[in-house]
């Protein structure tokens, strides 16, 4: 039987290796005030995780020339990421759409995602990022 997570161990450490230090920001919680447009209360903790980043490359849908991640409209910025599902010290990270990565100072958002998660245990993160 497999040891899915002596292999997220494998990949971070991969990923740390080859691929670059990025820090993650989720958001979570608040409440929308209508008058102002804006969210209140909410929680912001980031984390630091690894991964690499690449260009797209999706086949393209039709005749249109379009190109989808996970229902999501690949746009002409848009980027790969791989993400490790374990932050720098070996604990689960699970981003959602919405979250944002940062990489030598650019702050990508997560616009879609897919997890690598043989048997149910998440080793990565596909991740289509835009700025």
């Amino acid at each position: 039987m497999a040891d899915y997570a002596a292999d997220a161990t494998d990949i971070l450490e991969a990923l740390r290796e080859d691929g670059a230090p990025l820090t993650l920001t989720q958001t979570t919680g608040g409440t929308f005030n209508p008058a102002t447009g804006a969210y209140t209360g909410q929680t912001t903790t980031t984390k630091s995780v690894y991964g690499l980043l690449q260009a797209p490359s999706m086949p393209q849908s039709g005749n249109t020339g379009e190109r989808w991640f996970n229902g999501t409209l690949i746009q002409t910025n848009d980027k790969m990421m791989l993400l490790a599902a374990l932050d720098s010290s070996g604990a689960a990270v699970v981003p959602v759409v919405g979250d944002t990565v940062t990489l030598n100072s650019v702050v990508f958002t997560i616009a879609a995602l897919i997890p690598v998660e043989p048997g149910g245990v998440a080793l990565a993160y596909r991740v289509l990022v835009r700025k």
